[in-house]
């Protein structure tokens, strides 16, 4: 059985740009029903959060409840679309996510003392570390997503030639600069301004 918290978290660390439509109707099924049928999937509600440095009322708050209609990936960010709210997630230098409290990316280091976000899930306990989290407008991230989903150089619809393009139209400003703007290549860390041959 592979819960739904388990590929949100599984392909956010990829970084690609990832539309789950289709697995949200058949992600968390614990087997078939009569005939072969597949039981229907209860949507994915938010039980509860925990967010470093808020106490009482916050805007999280309006996401208890709500169901998950759509997850998308971009750069370094992570949308989670609840009806008109998305919860954004930016991973900034060196962001973790943990599913259950296994981390998910062994690559990027040990836990922090405090999680900056924790999503209670039918059970399943989703946690962000080293990030930044949000709520914003669904159509805003609806529009950032499909107006930069083909810069994205770990997209599979990254655009090479409008990336070039971009990039070309940049006059008097050093490549390293170039490479980082959000805008052209969403997802670039700044390590690569830092590393050299």
């Amino acid at each position: 059985m592979i819960q739904l918290s388990a590929i949100v978290v599984e392909l956010t660390l990829r970084a690609g740009s990832l539309d789950l439509t289709q697995d949200l109707s058949t992600s968390g099924q614990t087997g078939e029903g009569v005939g072969g049928a597949t039981p229907p999937v209860p949507p994915l509600k938010i039980n509860s959060f925990t967010k470093r440095g808020s106490s009482g009322e916050s805007p999280f708050h309006q996401l208890i409840g709500r169901s998950l209609d759509d997850l998308q990936t971009l750069g370094k960010e992570l949308f989670m679309h609840f009806g008109d709210f998305c919860l954004r997630i930016h991973f900034l230098m060196s962001g973790q996510s943990f599913n259950n409290n296994q981390q998910v990316d062994s690559e990027t280091g040990g836990k922090t003392e405090t999680p900056t976000l924790e999503l209670l899930m039918y059970g399943d306990l989703l946690t962000f570390r080293n990030s930044a989290a949000e709520i914003r407008p669904s159509v805003t991230c609806l529009m950032k997503y499909e107006e930069l989903n083909n810069l994205d150089i770990c997209s599979p619809v990254f655009n090479f030639k409008r990336a070039y393009s971009l990039f070309r139209e940049q006059h008097n400003r050093l490549v390293c600069d170039v490479l980082l703007d959000q805008f052209i290549l969403p997802g670039v860390r700044n390590i690569i301004k830092n590393e050299r041959g």
